[in-house]
C-alpha cells in the first residue's frame, strides 16, 4: 500500500510539473505574441528619434512628445545640451565624454526606468535623444549568433547543459522526497486503520483507532470508532442473550424432568397394581393429567423461546390499553389465587395508557 501510494503521488507531481512546464512555455509565447502586438501602439515606437530627425533642431516638433509624457534634448559633439524639452534624465547642462559614453551605455541597459532612442545627425553633428518613462517592462532573451560563431559556443553550450541537467536533478529529488512527506501523512493514518480494522475482523471488538488528526482521517477515526463500539456492545448483546437462552433452556429440561418422571411413575405403579381401587385409580389419573399439563405448559413455553430466536419472529403489535389488559389477566388468576389461598392487592390506574403491545404473545 505503501508503494502504491507513493508512486501515485511521484507520477501526479511528475505530470503536475510536465504541465506547469508547457503552461510556462504557453505563457512566455503568449507575452511575446502580446508584445508584439503592443508595440504597435507604444509612444516610444511612435515618437522615435529618427521619425523626428530635422538637420534644424529647432525645428524638430516636440510638442507631440512632451504630451505624452516624454523628453527631447539635443547635444552637440561638446556633449553640450543646446536644447531641452519635457523630461531631462541629464540633469546637466554639459556632460564629459565619460558622462556621455556612460548614458549611451546605459541607454541600451536592461532594467531601466526609461526607453532612450537616440539618433546622430552628421550633417549637423548633433545627436537627438527622445526619453519616455517606462510603464512596465520585462527584459528576458536569449541570443544567438547565425551569421559568426564563437569561440565561447561550446564553454557556454556546456555551462547550459550542466545547468539544465542540475534542475533537473534536483526537480527529481525533490519531487521523491515531496511525495514521501506526502505519503507519509496519508499512509499512516491508512495503516493504522488498516490493523485495526483486521482485528476487529478476528474478533478483538475492544480495538480503537488513535490518530489524534484533525482532518478527515479524523472523522473516519471517530466513524470507525463508533462502528467498533456498536459492535461490541451488539456482540455482548448477543452473548448476554445467549447465555440467557441457554440458562432457560435448561431451566425448562430440569423442570421437565419431574413430571415426565411422576407421569412415568404413576404410569408404572399402575401397570403393574392390578388390584387398584376407583379412588386410588382417579388419584393416579388426576396426577398424570395434571404433570402432562405442566409437561405441555413447559413445552409450549420453550417452543415460544424457539420461536423467538427465529430470524422470521414477528411481533403483531397493536394499540392495547394496557390497564384494561392486566385486569382481564388478573381476573383470570384470581380464582387461582383464592384456590392457593393466597392474598392479594392490585393497584391499576383508572385512566387509560395505550401500548403497542402483542397480546398473543
Amino acid at each position: 500500500m505503501n508503494r502504491k501510494i507513493e508512486n501515485r503521488f511521484l507520477a501526479n507531481y511528475v505530470v503536475m510539473f510536465i504541465i506547469s512546464t508547457m503552461i510556462g512555455i504557453f505563457a512566455f509565447m503568449l507575452l511575446g505574441f502580446a508584445n508584439d502586438l503592443i508595440a504597435k501602439t507604444l509612444v516610444k515606437n511612435n515618437y522615435t528619434a529618427q521619425n523626428l530627425m530635422m538637420d534644424d533642431y529647432k525645428s524638430i516638433d516636440t510638442t507631440s512628445v512632451v504630451d505624452k509624457g516624454g523628453g527631447v534634448q539635443v547635444i552637440n559633439t561638446n556633449y553640450e545640451v543646446l536644447y531641452s524639452a519635457g523630461i531631462n534624465t541629464l540633469l546637466k547642462d554639459k556632460l564629459t565624454t565619460e558622462e556621455f559614453t556612460e548614458f549611451l551605455v546605459l541607454s541600451k541597459s536592461m532594467g531601466i526606468p526609461y526607453s532612450y532612442s537616440i539618433e546622430y545627425n552628421a550633417k549637423e553633428q548633433f545627436w537627438l535623444v527622445v526619453t519616455f518613462p517606462t510603464s512596465i517592462r520585462i527584459d528576458f532573451a536569449i541570443v544567438y549568433n547565425k551569421e559568426f560563431a564563437s569561440v565561447d559556443k561550446q564553454n557556454v553550450v556546456g555551462f547550459l547543459l550542466a545547468v539544465i541537467l542540475f534542475y533537473l536533478l534536483l526537480l527529481a529529488i525533490s519531487t521523491v522526497i515531496y511525495s514521501k512527506i506526502t505519503s507519509i501523512g496519508i499512509v499512516n493514518p491508512l495503516r493504522k486503520l488498516c490493523n485495526s480494522a483486521r482485528r476487529l475482523k478476528d474478533g478483538d471488538y475492544t480495538e480503537r483507532v488513535d490518530l489524534n488528526l484533525k482532518n478527515e482521517f479524523g472523522e473516519l477515526q471517530d466513524t470507525f470508532n463508533a462502528m467498533a463500539q456498536q459492535i461490541e456492545k451488539e456482540i455482548s448483546l448477543r452473548k448476554q442473550s445467549e447465555e440467557n437462552r441457554k440458562k432457560l433452556v435448561l431451566d425448562i429440561s430440569h423442570d421437565l424432568k419431574n413430571p415426565l418422571a411422576s407421569i412415568m411413575g404413576y404410569a408404572e405403579l399402575w401397570g403393574n397394581k392390578l388390584d387398584l381401587s376407583i379412588e386410588e385409580r382417579d388419584v393416579y389419573i388426576k396426577i398424570i393429567y395434571d404433570n402432562s399439563l405442566r409437561a405441555n405448559n413447559l413445552i409450549t413455553d420453550l417452543f415460544e423461546l424457539s420461536k423467538m430466536e427465529s430470524s422470521e419472529f414477528k411481533l403483531c403489535k397493536t394499540k392495547v390499553d394496557v390497564c384494561e389488559y392486566v385486569r382481564e389477566e388478573m381476573g383470570t388468576a384470581i380464582p387461582i389465587f383464592d384456590k392457593a389461598g393466597f392474598t392479594y392487592d392490585f393497584d391499576i390506574p383508572e385512566e387509560k395508557i395505550f401500548v403497542m403491545l402483542d397480546i398473543m404473545q
